[in-house]
């Protein structure tokens, strides 16, 4: 059985986070938290080039450990709450181009989501407009498009959200 990423991606506030652990149990995958949400938390949001890759490493490395532990298991899913590649989207908003980011190898599939949930101040997010959040989610999208991974978009509010999700991956991999 070949083991499939599902990075969830998108904007801030979009439910990536709640939706990634929905999916991840509903599959009995592995989840794979974001590392940038902690690392903000303590480091600030102005980060500069050397951290934003440090952040792409990181949770690289940790997506990466878990696709080799769910093959090992036979498992059919590793769900990523991000990845390394949502993080290279941040460097170029940021002018920051690094060539480390043209290696990170994608996800199988995006599920990105749609801006459609109301933004919330949590102390970590910085996308406090709506023109924020569109402006990530279209260049999210042109790095996904352009380096040539599938992508498929997610709505909706809570169960919805997931049972949109669901169909999206049965879409994908039947």
């Amino acid at each position: 059985m070949t083991t499939r990423l599902i990075c969830i991606a998108g904007a801030e506030s979009t439910g990536k986070s709640w939706l990634a652990a929905r999916l991840a149990q509903h599959y009995g995958a592995a989840l794979v938290n974001e590392y940038a949400r902690a690392y903000c938390a303590e480091q600030g949001n102005n980060l500069s080039a050397q951290q934003l890759r440090h952040v792409g490493e990181v949770q690289d490395m940790y997506v990466r450990g878990a696709l080799r532990e769910a093959r090992h298991h036979g498992a059919r899913f590793v769900v990523a709450d991000t990845d390394a590649l949502v993080t290279a989207t941040w460097a170029d908003m940021a002018g920051f181009a690094d060539p480390w980011f043209e290696t990170v190898t994608g996800a199988d599939l995006y599920l990105i989501t749609d801006n459609d949930l109301p933004w919330i101040d949590d102390g970590v997010r910085i996308q406090r407009d709506a023109s924020a959040r569109d402006n990530f989610r279209e260049r999210l999208i042109a790095q996904v498009t352009a380096r040539g991974h599938n992508w498929l978009p997610v709505g909706g509010h809570g169960d919805a959200r997931l049972a949109h999700a669901l169909l999206q991956i049965a879409s994908a991999f039947p």
